[in-house]
């Protein structure tokens, strides 16, 4: 995701839904019209803009003019003879309204917005993070941006479910102190859990509750709204101590170390829920167990 800056003229904060789009000159087949989505995170007179196509894939550019539904206010491009970069595969309404409450925390989607980008960023590149995920070359809110828009709205796309953040919730505000995932990758067949919080966040039950609630979330049928998964598995390197208390502390057990190629071949700690099968053939595990 790209950001680029235009007049605000809107009615200030949230998420809008653009209903035009006027290209400045039409092909044979006429004027192509696409809805966008746009964000404005502040009410300055300038404020970086989000455009994004619903409903397409893919990388695409335009140029042009943009207009409101809600106010018919017309927003052009400080610089509408250059192409405005945009990624497809977008946050719709229905992902920024999802939220699933427990007793002290708010979990939602990660948004592309400037405030959700500067965050990624803080949190990858805290201390903890750091020592136990290493690097990520997120480093500044572009690329954070890109992120969102890329690779989590991409498992959105794929899946219905990737990574989450996750907010402590206080009264009426809410304060982001980390994430949560629930990934399906390679040829499992359910899902892996794993979350992130800042440091000053630990210690505190915080990755229990999200956890514990996403793992309700995805196993609850499908009909109950949940993803309707028969079980859930938690990955972690063989020698992260840290993280594997975090999987037994969510009820996961400890079902031996394999080399996971989807990990690169390495030592993977791997833990599920008791009910699942003793064969995890069943759920895609092709790797020989190393441990016996």
């Amino acid at each position: 995701m790209f950001p680029h800056r235009v007049a605000s003229k809107g009615p200030g904060n949230g998420v809008y839904l653009l209903t035009h789009y006027h290209p400045p000159t039409p092909n044979s087949s006429g004027t192509r019209v696409l809805p966008l989505l746009t964000s404005f995170p502040n009410r300055q007179k300038e404020a970086t803009v989000y455009l994004r196509p619903i409903g397409t894939t893919g990388r695409v550019t335009i140029s042009g003019s943009l207009a409101y539904r809600s106010t018919g206010q017309r927003i052009d491009s400080e610089h509408s003879a250059l192409p405005l970069p945009i990624i497809a595969q977008m946050n719709t309404p229905a992902a920024a309204d999802w939220h699933l409450d427990t007793d002290r925390l708010r979990i939602s989607r990660l948004l592309p917005t400037q405030d959700h980008a500067h965050f990624i960023v803080e949190l990858y590149n805290s201390p903890l993070f750091l020592a136990g995920q290493g690097k990520t070359g997120i480093d500044n809110d572009e690329k954070a941006l890109g992120m969102i828009t890329g690779f989590i709205d991409g498992l959105f796309a794929k899946q219905n479910h990737g990574i989450y953040l996750v907010s402590l919730r206080s009264g009426d505000e809410v304060v982001k102190i980390g994430t949560v995932s629930v990934m399906k990758v390679e040829n499992f067949t359910v899902p892996d859990i794993g979350f992130a919080l800042l440091p000053q966040y630990t210690g505190k039950g915080y990755a229990q509750e999200a956890g514990k609630a996403m793992m309700d979330y995805a196993m609850r049928d499908k009909s109950k709204g949940g993803l309707g998964y028969e079980g859930v598995f938690g990955f972690t390197s063989a020698t992260n101590g840290q993280s594997r208390k975090a999987c037994e502390s969510l009820g996961l057990e400890f079902r031996g170390i394999y080399p996971l190629a989807v990990f690169g071949g390495g030592k993977s700690a791997v833990y599920a829920l008791k009910d699942m099968d003793e064969d995890l053939r069943k759920y895609g595990v092709a790797e020989e167990r190393l441990d016996g």
